[in-house]
Order: C-alpha cells, then sequence, then structure tokens
C-alpha cells in the first residue's frame, strides 16, 4: 500500500493522464510494486527509502502520440505544494521539489546521444533529464496497481530490466562517492528478481 504522500501524487498524475501517455514509474516507487508482481513481499530497508517519485517516457513516443495529458502538470503539483526546480536550460522544468516536504518529482527519457542533455515530452507537457541505458529499463512496461483509496493504475518497468539496469547502473558507479548507491542498486537488481524465474 502506498502511503498517503506518494498516493496523492500518483494517483493524480493517473488521473491526468500521464500513464495512458506512456509514463513510466522507476527507481523507488516501481521497486516498491514489484512485490504484487512478483508474489512475495520485498522488505523495505535503506534500499528502498526515498520520498523521490520519477517518471520516465520516451521522447519520440510522446511526439508520436499528438495527445496531451488532461490537465497540465504544473497545475498538477501546484495543487499538490510543488514548485518548480530551475533548470541550467532556461523554460526546461523538468523536476518539481515540494515547498513543505522534500518529495522530489523527476522527468526523464532516454538518451540516444552522446550527450545527456534535455529534451521534451510534449504529451506529458515537461522537459525531462535524458539518460543511457534507460531505454532498455522501460521498454515493454508493465501495468501494476498502487494501493491508495480507490486504486490507480500505473505502469512499471518488468522486473528483470529493473534488475539488469541496476547492474547497469550500479557499473557506472564506480567512483567513491557513488560506491554506497551502487551497493544499493545491486540490493534492489537481486529483490527484484527472487521469484520471478
Amino acid at each position: 500500500m502506498a502511503d498517503a504522500q506518494t498516493g496523492q501524487v500518483v494517483s493524480a498524475m493517473e488521473r491526468a493522464g500521464v500513464f495512458r501517455l506512456g509514463g513510466t514509474l522507476v527507481e523507488t516507487q516501481a521497486f516498491r510494486l514489484y512485490g504484487g508482481e512478483l508474489g512475495f513481499r520485498i522488505g523495505f530497508g535503506s534500499s528502498a527509502v526515498t520520498d523521490d517519485i520519477d517518471l520516465a517516457s520516451f521522447e519520440r513516443l510522446s511526439i508520436a502520440l499528438e495527445d496531451a495529458v488532461e490537465e497540465p502538470l504544473s497545475k498538477v503539483f501546484s495543487q499538490l505544494k510543488f514548485a518548480p526546480v530551475p533548470s541550467r536550460e532556461k523554460n526546461k522544468i523538468w523536476r518539481w521539489q515540494q515547498t513543505d516536504r522534500t518529495t522530489l518529482i523527476e522527468f526523464l527519457t532516454p538518451s540516444f546521444e552522446e550527450n545527456e542533455g534535455i529534451r521534451d515530452l510534449p504529451a506529458l507537457g515537461v522537459s525531462a533529464q535524458s539518460l543511457h541505458h534507460l531505454n532498455f529499463l522501460i521498454a515493454d512496461p508493465i501495468q501494476a496497481p498502487l494501493l491508495y483509496r480507490s486504486g490507480a493504475l500505473v505502469q512499471i518497468p518488468r522486473p528483470e530490466r529493473f534488475a539488469v539496469h541496476k547492474l547497469i547502473v550500479a557499473d557506472r558507479r564506480r567512483s567513491d562517492p557513488s560506491r554506497l548507491k551502487a551497493r544499493k542498486d545491486r540490493k534492489r537488481s537481486r529483490d527484484s528478481t527472487v521469484g520471478s524465474a
């Protein structure tokens, strides 16, 4: 069951059409939903504790859909007391920080170029930070119920893709400041594949 904070935000995004338009929950919020998908309870120790809500979508899909969210996400987030976080690129907002808590919403998209710049997601009406290897993670997502009030149907990566992606990310984090995150990524990879075979 989702905590009230996450439940409010994700439910509001579902009502706006984020998941219908290709949005996929990734990172912690996806990891928390694998228990129902894999049929066992996942322990939520330090590897699952964060207030962040990360969503990813393909830029090309967002353009090809020629459709848009029911209500601008900037308005949805404003009603939930989130303020846009200024970006290095003018008028490219891809993160929102809650003004009275630490919750951070981030939008991501795969990078198919050498640099990982900011791209637009027209269907969602936001920009997104592009990242390498993200295309593998969010290809062919699955639907999962988010248990909060009347519930919300969301998209999450397949558990096996989540596991492999975490290993890729952990391998990229070889520097000392990233060792703790790399350890967390390897633990999530292991936890998201137990019972999926």
